[in-house]
């Protein structure tokens, strides 16, 4: 068994995350491994309850109980002290949970160990919905699964379920997504948001910046700093040793005539990454700029290796990324303290408790956090 303890961030718990997340956890009878699932048990069973029952075990938070929390206080604001306190107490209430139930953790041990554990059971939620308690809830979830990750001294592996992040909004305004709240939150400048899955990986530039703010984040700094993050998510994820670099501009600015960022700056940067590279051992092949609007045809996929494709803005890159992948893929946050992996599909509101969502992303979202920690 590896011996990285997973943790999963539920999301939101009126989503199809349950049904994606009961389909997926039978991977850990045939793969050994041990987890812990901070969510909605409520939620859970909805869809938990017409499948085959898992092992789990199973907590409910014994703080809101003792200490009568104010869940008006709570929901009013992520920022205020109460809220931080909760977190707080949480945590540490589920690392005394890991210490009792999870003493080996780190231990081969020959089956898996999961726990379920939810920390609000008291609050209702909506199916399918935008709303304020389920961003409340799957915010909450975040913050309590970062907080024991860092308890852990970042000895965790991190999966997060799909969120609303109009709900989540509601509640902290700030919020525009994962990848960006991350890197706010743990103050990590070189991180990135890659796309990975078993046809095709990109890394992006930028992550969510309005086309009309795209040009003061383009810089060539950060892009030498891209190429170095490339070349570490290469290796973590036994990717072929070759980063292909869109063109910025249409046709890569056609010899200049629609633009000059090629030959002014990107070209020159990728020559300097590759001076400072041409004695390592494990050689990293670069080629770029490539015309983007050809890039991704079958022809030119086939004659590429599977390394790592660097877009410069969202959806440069995660429109080829998700017709080629079919939403089987999954987005990981790279440069981080410990390994951010999330399916690459939202919450399904549409198809909530129909048994009709596709468990494959998730699926892959475990089954690369496996390879990963492989020697």
């Amino acid at each position: 068994m590896n011996s990285r303890l997973i943790v999963f961030s539920f999301g939101d718990p009126g989503s199809i995350n349950s049904e994606i997340l009961t389909k997926a956890l039978s991977i850990f009878e045939e793969k050994p491994h041990n987890a812990i699932i901070i969510g909605s048990l409520k939620s859970f069973k909805k869809f938990y309850n017409k499948n085959k029952e898992l092992d789990l075990i199973e907590y409910f938070s014994e703080i809101d109980n003792k200490n009568k929390i104010n869940t008006l206080s709570l929901l009013s604001n992520y920022r205020k002290k109460s809220f931080k306190i909760f977190i707080e107490k949480i945590s540490y209430e589920i690392l005394n949970i890991l210490k009792n139930d999870f003493q080996d953790y780190s231990k081969k041990d020959r089956k898996s160990k999961i726990i379920f554990f939810d920390p609000f059971p008291k609050l209702d939620f909506s199916i399918g919905n935008i709303d304020i308690k389920n961003g409340f809830l799957a915010f909450l979830y975040l913050e309590i699964s970062l907080r024991l990750i860092e308890l852990l001294n970042f000895e965790a592996s991190l999966i997060t379920l799909p969120v609303n992040k109009k709900s989540i909004s509601l509640f902290n305004k700030n919020f525009i997504g994962h990848t960006d709240y991350l890197i706010e939150r743990f103050n990590i400048k070189n991180a990135r948001m890659l796309m990975h899955s078993r046809e095709i990986s990109v890394l992006m530039e930028t992550n969510h910046i309005p086309i009309l703010r795209l040009k003061k984040n383009l810089r060539k700094e950060h892009f030498y700093n891209t190429l170095n993050i490339a070349e570490e998510a290469i290796k973590i994820l036994k990717l072929q040793p070759y980063i292909y670099i869109l063109g910025l501009n249409p046709h890569k600015s056609d010899n200049s005539l629609i633009g000059i960022d090629e030959d002014k700056w990107i070209i020159p940067t990728i020559k300097k990454y590759e001076s400072l590279k041409i004695n390592n051992k494990e050689k990293i092949n670069i080629e770029g700029p490539l015309s983007s609007d050809s890039v991704f045809i079958e022809k030119s996929l086939n004659n590429r290796k599977h390394g790592l494709y660097i877009a410069w803005y969202h959806d440069q890159g995660l429109i080829p990324y998700k017709i080629i992948s079919k939403n089987k893929g999954a987005n990981i946050t790279v440069g981080l303290p410990f390994i951010r992996i999330s399916p690459d599909h939202g919450t399904g509101f549409d198809i909530v408790n129909q048994d009709k969502a596709d468990p494959s992303s998730l699926i892959f979202c475990i089954n690369t956090i496996l390879s990963m920690e492989e020697k």
